[in-house]
């Protein structure tokens, strides 16, 4: 319990460090996309201090990006954020309602991320635009296509709307997927895999504080083949190849709950 609290204590005294830190570069650079460049290069230092934190061994497989890719992959965890972040500088994509939630919503905002209305269509040309534009600036930009966290069962269908982006700013889309692999010496099977997966109405305090408490959580990041841009490719193919990959890339989890340690 007290490894725990000062593991905890230690967290937070990052993230008050980040939010110093990112609200001055927030409220002091006037060029929007230099700034949200620098932020990201802030999360990028703060998610990897957050790992260490965490107890998250990284494994990273694939070839190293560029500038200015779509990434995009499956998604089921606040977890991932720290993990794509910690990899490649870049700017998330989130929904208006986390950017107008207290606190989250400015923890959001000074970290660089690009905002999505995913109950009102009316608005979704002039945020693809913002997306091109970040694209076009040279800056990563990670999204979810799932737009929602699963139980890591099987990665659901993509959705199109948001590939618009990389189509308009003529860029590369790189797919990637994220294996939980093991908790403390234990595989991550269906009967353990909500210490880790946070989907639906779970609650957030109690979720993260058991995180604090693992010893070791190992998780893999593979990056795909990058699907280049060309002509002839629309939204939908982009779709279509990028869940394919992911889809049959991902392991799943086992029903098992006694397997022999992962490696």
């Amino acid at each position: 319990m007290i490894r725990t609290s000062i593991r905890g204590l230690a967290f937070v005294f990052i993230i008050l460090r980040f939010i110093l830190r990112a609200s001055f570069v927030y409220f002091t650079e006037k060029d929007r996309w230099l700034r949200t460049s620098k932020l990201a290069a802030l999360v990028q230092q703060t998610s990897q201090q957050a790992l260490i934190h965490l107890n998250i061994e990284l494994e990273v497989s694939g070839s190293s990006i560029g500038q200015g890719y779509l990434q995009v992959g499956n998604h089921m965890s606040y977890l991932d954020v720290f993990i794509m972040a910690s990899i490649h500088p870049t700017c998330f994509v989130t929904s208006v309602e986390m950017r107008d939630t207290p606190i989250l919503g400015h923890l959001c905002r000074i970290g660089g991320c690009l905002f999505v209305e995913r109950r009102n269509k009316n608005n979704i040309h002039k945020e693809i635009s913002e997306i091109t534009e970040a694209l076009s600036n040279d800056l990563n930009v990670t999204i979810f296509p799932e737009a929602t966290s699963t139980n890591g069962d099987a990665v659901i269908r993509f959705r199109r709307p948001l590939y618009t982006a990389a189509v308009q700013a003529k860029r590369s889309v790189q797919p990637f997927c994220i294996q939980y692999l093991s908790i403390d010496g234990e595989p991550v099977t269906r009967l353990n895999r909500d210490e880790l997966c946070w989907y639906d109405d779970m609650a957030f305090a109690g979720h993260f504080i058991n995180i604090l408490s693992k010893r070791k959580i190992k998780i893999k990041v593979s990056y795909l083949n990058t699907i280049s841009y060309d002509a002839t490719k629309e939204a939908k193919d982009f779709v279509d190849l990028s869940y394919q990959m992911v889809s049959s890339h991902y392991k799943g989890f086992t029903h098992q709950d006694k397997l022999a340690p992962a490696t």
